[in-house]
């Protein structure tokens, strides 16, 4: 008994299926071209917004670097030489005008009170920390320091001041109160520094000699 064979199958050809087409279209509608350009137009002016800022942080970073390393300098030159070297204050500035007034002013009063605490040593007193043994100068022991006080002064402002001048000075200033005057600033300057006037210790000794 003969079989039939299978009749042959045959492959069938259809056409390519067409690509996707893509969902993210770009509309150029004639507002975004109008955007488009006004983009383009400021694109110059924000590149040189852009390269002014680039530099002035640039500045602002070489600055802080220049003064940290002008500071580094100035410290070494301080240890080195074993003094404090001091920031210049603007000439004739606020500043400078304190800093030459501190200065002047210390060694100013240095000598006025040298010459107060010279002055009480042989009246019997002199300076203490001491606020409870604080005392009061006598009138006339009072007179005599601030004459020397006002002696110094005179030397200090007007070296070349004769002595017949100075005397002539300490006599108008012990009538006219001007030396008891400073003999209180004198007093008051050092007790704002802790230091009061006290009575000197003063101990007998057997042959009548004086010793503190």
């Amino acid at each position: 008994m003969q079989q039939n064979a299978a009749p042959a199958v045959q492959p069938v050809w259809s056409a390519p299926a067409p690509e996707p087409a893509c969902r993210a279209e770009i509309s150029l509608s004639p507002a975004s071209i109008r955007a488009l350009g006004d983009l383009t137009d400021h694109l110059p002016a924000i590149g040189l917004f852009l390269m002014l800022l680039v530099l002035s942080v640039v500045m602002v970073r070489v600055g802080r670097v220049f003064t940290a390393r002008q500071a580094d300098r100035t410290d070494a030159f301080s240890v080195r030489h074993g003094t404090s070297v001091p920031v210049p204050a603007p000439f004739g500035s606020p500043a400078m005008a304190a800093r030459a007034l501190a200065h002047e002013e210390t060694a100013y009063w240095q000598q006025l009170l040298a010459a107060f605490a010279a002055a009480i040593e042989p009246e019997g007193y002199t300076f203490g920390t001491d606020a409870r043994a604080k005392v009061a100068l006598p009138h006339a022991v009072r007179a005599r320091a601030g004459g020397a006080i006002v002696k110094a002064r005179s030397r200090h402002i007007a070296p070349l001041r004769s002595e017949a001048a100075l005397e002539d000075l300490q006599l108008q200033a012990a009538e006219d109160g001007y030396a008891g005057s400073w003999a209180d600033w004198c007093q008051r300057g050092a007790e704002a520094a802790g230091w009061y006037v006290i009575r000197r210790e003063v101990n007998q000794l057997p042959d009548g000699a004086v010793t503190t």
